[in-house]
């Protein structure tokens, strides 16, 4: 201490030299003092929103940061362009308060609103309490039900805001359909045809480990990898990753990626004379259907047209308003866009390859990227339009030092 006094007492007469002195102490002991704040910059937001816009951008941070209306949370880049496993990205949700500019970044101090847990093989994510989806990771079989019809790897329920279910599964009509999946009627391997779509015993899709399991305040997102078996042959590695936005006052979003990676050449093709097979959406049983393309109102069914987007609403569980689920096509996945199958009995499907058979080449990856967006009301051509708009023009962002 006597050693530290005179060093201060011989000082005295140099104010300047103890100024300088306070101000390297203070970057020594305060790292922060002496480092550039983070912002972040935003262009080609949309300033006509009258709703959160949910996006990606291929950025690098740390931990999760609000900025001028936006809250950002990094994670797996679910929409990533690159095929395979994505690249770490950032997620954000962008108010209708945010604009274009430079923003200082600051900590997002707040709690995630999602909980997940496991029952009865079912992986289920909740929202503030509430559920919101559940995934079938162990094989699912009722009683009564066809031993062959026995399955994993999909999706089953969706709920809307209000918790209702939206999805159904081993409906009697069509045993096979499950929620939300991605099946295909003829599936070639090593010169033998299978059927993934139908659940013929020969074929299924296998369960095996967790990728993420990540829970923020912006969104959860979970990823799993699964396996194409054949005869208990492994044919196909097959890596889902999920995204599910916070929701707002209008719906929820959710971001699916699917990437199959081939062990062998294997073919794909859509049903004879239909072309479906692929992305499928099951819907519950509901009242009043109504379907939505960018075209408007789709009064019949249909197996062959294209559109980026299409979705179903209804008044589900006799209820008083109406609720529904678009489905959006990533521009980038092959042969976008892809045609649709639909059904006014309750469905919707992306059928790709449809009509024109493909062969997956072993050990290069295929990768596909959709949007779900689950909404109240009846999901008008214009609203649908600006959301599909959002999906495939995000907002560019940078972040800068200063």
């Amino acid at each position: 201490m006597r050693i530290f006094n005179n060093r201060i007492r011989g000082l005295e007469h140099k104010p300047g030299r103890v100024m300088k002195i306070i101000l390297l102490g203070l970057c020594f002991f305060c790292p922060a003092f002496a480092q550039p704040v983070l912002h972040i910059q935003v262009q080609a937001l949309h300033e006509t929103r009258t709703i959160e816009t949910a996006f990606e951008a291929r950025v690098t941070l740390d931990s999760t940061y609000a900025a001028a209306g936006l809250m950002l949370q990094p994670g797996p880049g679910v929409l990533d362009d690159r095929p395979g496993d994505p690249r770490e990205s950032v997620a954000l949700l962008a108010s209708t308060s945010a604009v274009n500019g430079v923003h200082a970044l600051q900590p997002l101090a707040l709690p995630s609103p999602f909980q997940i847990y496991e029952e009865n093989g079912r992986l289920i994510l909740l929202e503030s309490g509430q559920p919101v989806w559940a995934y079938a990771f162990a094989p699912q079989l009722p009683q009564g039900v066809a031993e062959k019809y026995r399955r994993a790897d999909y999706f089953h329920p969706l709920y809307d805001l209000n918790g209702r279910i939206l999805t159904d599964d081993f409906p009697r009509d069509h045993y096979h359909h499950r929620g939300l999946s991605w099946m295909w009627p003829h599936v070639r391997v090593a010169g033998q045809e299978y059927n993934l779509w139908e659940s013929d015993g020969h074929i299924r899709q296998v369960f095996e480990s967790w990728l993420c399991r990540q829970t923020g305040p912006v969104a959860a997102v979970i990823a799993m990898q699964s396996s194409w078996q054949v005869q208990d042959h492994r044919v196909c590695d097959e890596k889902v990753w999920v995204r599910t936005f916070r929701s707002n006052e209008y719906g929820r979003v959710i971001d699916l990626r699917i990437v199959l990676i081939p062990r062998e050449p294997i073919g794909l093709l859509g049903a004879a004379n239909k072309g479906y097979g692929g992305l499928s959406l099951r819907f519950a049983p509901r009242d009043c259907t109504l379907i939505t393309s960018p075209q408007g109102k789709e009064q019949e069914d249909s197996n062959d047209k294209l559109f980026a987007w299409t979705d179903l609403s209804a008044r589900f569980e006799r209820a008083d308003d109406f609720s529904g689920i678009a489905v959006l096509q990533h521009s980038g996945n092959p042969d976008a866009p892809a045609e649709w199958c639909i059904r006014h009995y309750g469905f919707l499907g992306v059928s790709w390859p449809g009509l024109h058979p493909v062969t997956l080449q072993s050990g290069q990856p295929v990768t596909f990227r959709f949007r779900l967006w689950l909404h109240r009301g009846s999901g008008p051509k214009a609203f649908l339009s600006t959301v599909y708009h959002d999906f495939i023009q995000p907002p560019q962002i940078r972040l800068v030092k200063k």
